[in-house]
């Protein structure tokens, strides 16, 4: 039974396709592992509350989507592991 979820990450500030990209694989990590997106929020570049990895600036980006909860942790493995993407947080959504 899939549950709702939501991600937010933050990309490194660089050029607008590299984000774009970050934005796609991860939706493209989502409907591989059989979950639906139903919202992508573009936040934009926003100064960060302090230095992450040398980074005083941050791209955010909010994406809602339904998983079954056994496939989160290879998400967040997935995310993990990629350089670009600085900060991420998935949160289950209450009704």
């Amino acid at each position: 039974m899939n549950k709702n979820y939501e991600v937010m990450f933050i990309v490194k500030v660089g050029e607008e396709d590299v984000v774009e990209a970050m934005v796609k694989r991860v939706e493209d990590l989502i409907t591989k592992n059989g979950g639906t997106v139903n919202n992508i929020d573009r936040m934009g570049k926003r100064r960060l509350a302090y230095e992450v990895k040398k980074q005083t600036e941050g791209d955010y980006t909010l994406i809602e989507f339904a998983i079954d909860p056994s496939q989160i942790k290879e998400i967040d493995r997935v995310i993990k592991i990629n350089e670009s993407i600085i900060r991420h947080l998935i949160v289950k959504q209450d009704k």
